[in-house]
């Protein structure tokens, strides 16, 4: 297969000019000679450096972006209510929020941070506990209006418990309250408890 004529033609005037043959030329192939392997060497060096340079121009002028995989509970509780501050004090980053699983992992090019359950094994991860998984009851001023006092594990063990993902939290609970084997009861069970 022969080049384009402009190709060929810029290529017969860059060989007059180095003053040496760039090519092989056989009736049926295009080989390059050593001095066009050597030139090849140094063009491949050359774009790759100007592809390098392309890319930190285009990146330098591109809205800085900061992309946040979350879970849901610690996204509406403690990082989207501190967003507006951040953005105030940083106005030139564009902040990208996306739903993380409690399992999930940094990987490259998804997230430029994770926040999860758990320390991320991941080569060139870095982490950092932000929260202790400490568990406590909870309930609504009304309900606890309703209900009356729930001030020990028993009172709470009779109280209409919710469940997020499973019972195991609310068994775990009243283990470590002294009660191993409460009926943590039959409430609901909830996918993401917000």
């Amino acid at each position: 297969m022969s080049p384009h004529p402009a190709i060929s033609h810029q290529i017969r005037r860059l060989e007059e000019w180095l003053g040496v043959p760039l090519f092989h030329r056989d009736a049926r192939k295009v080989r390059l000679t050593d001095a066009g392997l050597a030139l090849q060497v140094s063009a491949n060096a050359a774009l790759s450096d100007l592809a390098a340079a392309c890319r930190r121009i285009r990146r330098n002028a591109a809205v800085a972006s900061l992309s946040v995989g979350c879970i849901p509970s610690i996204a509406s509780r403690w990082l989207v209510p501190r967003l507006p501050d951040f953005t105030e004090r940083h106005p030139e980053i564009a902040i990208r929020v996306a739903y993380a699983k409690a399992e999930d992992r940094l990987k490259d090019d998804d997230n430029d941070v994770l926040i999860t359950l758990g320390a991320d094994p991941s080569p060139n991860a870095a982490s950092l506990k932000l929260f202790s998984r400490m568990s406590r009851p909870a309930c609504s001023p009304h309900y606890l209006a309703r209900k009356g006092r729930l001030g020990s594990p028993a009172e709470i063990a009779a109280a209409d418990l919710l469940h997020d993902e499973t019972r195991q939290g609310w068994r775990e609970w009243f283990s470590q309250a002294g009660m191993a084997g409460a009926d943590v009861g039959t409430g609901p069970v909830f996918a993401d408890f917000n």
